[in-house]
């Protein structure tokens, strides 16, 4: 978010209040710089909505989202992120020895992560969206709800199941950091740093997840470079031309043929049922196999064409 881009959001949603027939309607915000004017964007004048800034340092009190939420998003977005990195550096190890091997029978074939290896723990947009999407879906409805009556946002349910404590007020959730995910996290992050010590953690680091302190979470010893949103506006157009070139040179994510696809997913339902009697507890898992092997069958068959006798044998002359 920047100024420029929720300047544009309130006079739609001012527009909007306007159209409803609202005659005042009042805004919460938090101090985030984007919400405010600055030197370069100034907000609108608005006719039907009064902007109400919350006062500083209460966002994790009042916000669900900065209770609990975002931490545990993170969490599980790091999970995901480091086991897909020790998978790819698995795999590359395993693509290094497979080289050896060949130069030592005189064989010189070559694979991308061979010539540039860096590139084994790069995450493009694709994959981070996965990422996200993924993590996203790992948050628990326990923790949205704990983090909604720890901001004292309830059902009645719950205002009626409270137990007021020895001074007279109701106890509200603390909602903490969900304690698998993070020994997860903290025993892959052990395994990078000790099989790649020069790996690039960047700002989502571990030790941000269990820094409490809102404002200094992964700033003091991250390698990236921050920029204010009004300083990324005031960017030249030097800069901008730059960025483009950079963009353009983003690896493309190749397409899947169907039947390599088809045989993963076969490969795939064939290991659960070799593990022993754990496959009765993947039913609904081993079920959407079956179905995307089902839709991939169906992709293939409508796309086959009518032939002749002379497609068999090879068209006679």
């Amino acid at each position: 978010m920047t100024t420029s881009l929720f300047a544009e959001w309130l006079k739609a949603f001012d527009m909007r209040m306007r159209i409803l027939g609202k005659k005042e309607v009042v805004l919460i915000l938090d101090n985030f710089s984007g919400h405010k004017s600055s030197k370069l964007v100034q907000l609108p004048q608005l006719q039907r909505t009064r902007l109400f800034y919350l006062p500083s340092n209460t966002t994790s009190k009042l916000q669900p989202l900065d209770a609990g939420i975002i931490r545990n998003f993170k969490l599980y977005y790091l999970k995901r992120l480091n086991r897909n990195l020790l998978d790819r550096f698995e795999e590359f190890d395993r693509i290094q020895v497979r080289l050896a091997m060949d130069r030592a029978t005189g064989i010189n074939r070559s694979t991308p992560l061979a010539e540039d290896p860096k590139k084994v723990a790069v995450i493009n947009v694709l994959e981070a969206m996965n990422l996200t999407i993924d993590a996203w879906k790992d948050v628990k409805i326990e923790t949205l709800s704990g983090c909604f009556r720890h901001c004292g946002i309830k059902t009645p349910d719950d205002v009626q199941d409270e137990q007021p404590d020895q001074h007279g007020q109701s106890e509200q959730d603390e909602v903490g950091l969900d304690e698998g995910a993070l020994d997860d996290v903290q025993k892959t992050d052990k395994l990078l740093h000790v099989r790649r010590p020069e790996y690039y953690r960047g700002n989502l680091d571990i030790r941000a997840l269990l820094n409490d302190e809102e404002d200094s979470i992964g700033m003091e010893e991250s390698t990236y470079t921050y920029m204010a949103p009004d300083e990324l506006l005031a960017l030249d157009e030097d800069d901008e031309e730059e960025q483009s070139e950079d963009e353009g040179e983003e690896d493309v994510v190749p397409i899947i043929p169907r039947q390599e696809a088809q045989a993963c997913l076969k490969t795939i339902l064939l290991y659960i049922q070799q593990q022993d009697n754990k496959a009765g507890d993947m039913s609904n898992e081993m079920a959407s196999i079956k179905r995307l092997l089902d839709y991939n069958e169906t992709k293939r068959v409508l796309t086959l064409h009518q032939t002749n006798i002379q497609h068999f044998f090879g068209r006679l002359n």
